[in-house]
């Protein structure tokens, strides 16, 4: 009985009844029958897993994509704060009439950027210096992705513009 108590009232029943129909008291014959309902949702249980592998690797691949694209723009955002905050420094130091090189503002960029990048492990950096604006363009490569973004920031000289507003209005 301990078998028959998983089955519905209506299968048990059937399987008993078939047992009691039984003459030899021979009961191996007996509990081999199999309610036809039980029959079908073993042989959809086949079919849903073969499906099911088909959608768990659809899911899966799905999953790796979303999270490829997370690494993704976290390293194009950390490129491109790590460019603006460049050239912001830059833009300073001319002020501060200090000599500003290509190489110096390379050096800023890369000691901003080591480390930060997740998806992207080697980055590039060209800096160009005129009188007028500091330009920085980062790149990043890695098998077929690639990613580029350019910071751009005029040499102003605030300090001088007030002086000039003061003397003005004095």
């Amino acid at each position: 009985m301990r078998r028959l108590r998983y089955l519905r009232r209506s299968d048990r029943r059937e399987i008993l009844e078939a047992r009691k129909r039984d003459s030899k008291g021979n009961d191996e014959e007996t509990d081999c029958l199999i309610p036809m309902n039980r029959m079908r949702s073993s042989m959809l249980s086949g079919v849903i897993t073969v499906e099911m592998t088909y959608i768990m690797s659809v899911i899966l691949f799905i999953f790796f994509l979303c999270v490829l694209g997370i690494f993704y723009y976290h390293d194009k955002e950390i490129l491109s704060a790590c460019a603006y905050e460049t050239v912001a420094v830059a833009g300073t130091k001319v002020r501060e009439k200090d000599e500003v090189t290509e190489a110096l503002v390379r050096e800023i960029f890369e000691e901003r950027v080591r480390g930060k990048c997740i998806l992207f492990s080697s980055v590039n950096a060209e800096a160009f210096v005129d009188e007028e604006e500091i330009t920085v363009v980062a790149s990043a490569r890695k098998r077929k992705m690639r990613v580029s973004v350019s910071e751009t920031a005029r040499i102003t000289d605030p300090e001088k513009r007030i002086r000039d507003r003061r003397k003005l209005w004095n």
